[in-house]
């Protein structure tokens, strides 16, 4: 559905063409996909950005011929106008085999990793810490890095599609892939959706900690470090903070997100178990597939995290400004989900050699060195000042005599 729609929208913003169904769009004169030359096609498909490529590809057989036929010519002008100003990037280097789908589908965790490792010194830049955080997207010095990150990114999207392969079983194929016997669930029929629920989470956990012994240690490395940095853009600032009076208190987890970044790395907070579930296509549509300017885009994963959390809840009770005096009606659906996104996460930690954590550190001073004093180096091009990097909430701070109920 999300991809017939997309290519609806697109089709609806072509003058003069006029869809299988018989919508026309703008002018008198309409035209069939199947009367346009092979040409214009090209033209057509070379200013779609990579997400409506995706989208045209599986909804229309004509655009999809015609990329399949010409992507050699096609590709590179569509990561052009996705990633304008990411040389690196789109460096032929990238793609040693040719520009093949395969490797436009992979500027996306690569774009992911660029914003992450520019926008991580942002997070400390009021902080000293003897050195620059971050690398800029377009320095060199950085690539290994990125790689790395990327590569990360694309773990995160495994374990996410784990758990998009297990919610789209149906329920006795559950039972069944677990072994487990339907007669208690019959007769408990008040807590059959429940159960459900809980056994899709246990097979997804089951399926995760598999994939995860199947790495190799720099690849638990490189999802330690990528999730490491990836914790840090949820910034919870103090409640009397002017600027923070229209982010909604952070409602996830007892403490009230004072030490969210720590609590999301090891995988105590509810909000690990919602990235792992949704993985990066979140951070990517926030970061970069929405336009900066609109008024949604700056709070769309935190709003997706919040919408998601109170989910079960009805219209009364959700309130995310709330403060104190809230508890959480779905405690143990939450707490489950906490403790499996915690036992994956200490996983990849135990594999990592446990120094992953700080390996990201290792990287920056070594940029540092060398593009720091004496040594410094012309400033590098500014392209990702206006990501909406930020998933912002404000810190509730109880009374002396108040107890902090959520959770």
């Amino acid at each position: 559905m999300v991809s017939e729609a997309k290519r609806h929208r697109f089709f609806n913003n072509v003058p003069g063409l006029k869809r299988r169904n018989g919508n026309h769009t703008r002018g008198r004169q309409s035209l069939r996909l199947d009367d346009l030359p092979d040409d214009i096609l090209i033209l057509v498909l070379a200013q779609c950005h990579v997400d409506d490529i995706f989208a045209l590809r599986l909804t229309c057989s004509i655009f999809r011929d015609v990329f399949s036929t010409y992507s050699a010519h096609i590709i590179p002008a569509v990561a052009r106008c996705t990633f304008p100003r990411s040389g690196l990037l789109l460096d032929p280097q990238t793609a040693p085999v040719g520009y093949t789908l395969t490797w436009l589908k992979d500027r996306i965790p690569m774009q992911l990793a660029a914003i992450l490792v520019d926008r991580y010194r942002i997070i400390y830049e009021e902080e000293l810490v003897g050195f620059r955080l971050g690398i800029p997207a377009e320095d060199a010095l950085g690539s290994e890095l990125r790689t790395r990150v990327g590569t990360g990114w694309r773990i995160l999207r495994r374990l996410s599609n784990i758990a998009k392969e297990v919610y789209y079983l149906d329920a006795k194929e559950i039972l069944s892939l677990l072994q487990k016997k339907t007669s208690w669930l019959l007769a408990h029929t008040s807590r059959y959706e429940t159960e459900i629920v809980r056994l899709r989470e246990e097979l997804i956990l089951r399926r995760r900690l598999e994939y995860a012994g199947s790495m190799s240690i720099r690849e638990a490395q490189d999802y330690v470090i990528t999730f490491t940095l990836l914790s840090g853009a949820w910034r919870v600032s103090k409640s009397d903070d002017p600027s923070t009076k229209h982010h909604p208190t952070w409602p996830f987890d007892f403490g009230h997100g004072i030490d969210a970044p720590r609590t999301i790395r090891k995988g105590e907070s509810w909000v690990t178990w919602f990235i792992l579930h949704l993985g990066p296509q979140l951070f990517w549509e926030q970061w970069w597939l929405l336009p900066a300017e609109a008024p949604g885009t700056m709070n769309h994963v935190r709003e997706c995290a919040i919408e998601a959390f109170f989910a079960p809840l009805g219209p009364k009770d959700y309130a995310p400004n709330r403060g104190d005096g809230f508890v959480d009606p779905h405690e143990d659906l939450h707490n489950m989900q906490r403790q499996c996104a915690e036992k994956v996460q200490r996983v990849f930690y135990e594999k990592s050699g446990g120094r992953a954590q700080t390996m990201h550190m290792m990287y920056f001073r070594k940029y540092f060195q060398q593009r720091g004093p004496p040594n410094r180096a012309p400033a590098m091009e500014e392209t990702m000042g206006s990501v909406p990097f930020f998933i912002n909430f404000s810190a509730y701070e109880c009374a002396d005599d108040a107890t902090p109920s959520v959770d």
